[in-house]
């Protein structure tokens, strides 16, 4: 059994303090990561493992002349993959079409990575096998993902695409 036994991590409440918080505050979470105050840390199997727990992570295309654009997505891990959605005509839809290669790493909701890049490798699902990953990102992000963006692709009458990545 590779998850034999979980150690425990609790966010450090000294940034709070520093930054003038009441002691009411004190110890809740402040930043993106620290939500989950006591979360476990298990063995990682996968490449994408680590990514399963963030929130947001950062994927990096890249455009005809080698420069990288990073963008902030929501992604669901599935044993050795990744899934994302985006509009059809968007940069990032756009420059995946031209070169599936990309980087993908743990990030803030801006962008920002807070750890070390996988290179993976993109590709665009079917319409067949889009069910299981609007499932699933609806469940890790119920309202974002389950509600908010499906909406705003119909009332833009945006082409909604789901992405696979796997770790290269």
């Amino acid at each position: 059994n590779l998850y034999v036994e979980a150690v425990f991590e609790v966010a450090p409440t000294t940034q709070s303090r520093r930054m003038g918080l009441p002691r009411s505050v004190r110890g809740r979470p402040i930043f993106e990561d620290s939500f989950d105050r006591a979360r476990p840390k298990l063995p990682l199997v996968g490449a994408f493992d680590d990514l399963a727990t963030k929130r947001t992570v950062v994927v990096t295309t890249y455009k005809r002349d080698g420069s990288v654009v990073p963008t902030a997505v929501n992604v669901v891990v599935s044993d050795d993959h990744a899934y994302f959605r985006t509009w059809s005509t968007s940069g990032k839809a756009k420059r995946l079409r031209r070169d599936a290669r990309v980087l993908i790493a743990p990030s803030t909701t801006r962008g920002k990575p807070t750890g070390p890049a996988i290179p993976a490798t993109a590709r665009l699902l079917g319409p067949d096998e889009e069910g299981p990953t609007r499932q699933a990102l609806a469940g890790k992000y119920p309202l974002l993902q389950g509600r908010l963006v499906p909406l705003a692709h119909r009332l833009r009458h945006y082409s909604t695409v789901h992405y696979e990545l796997t770790a290269t």
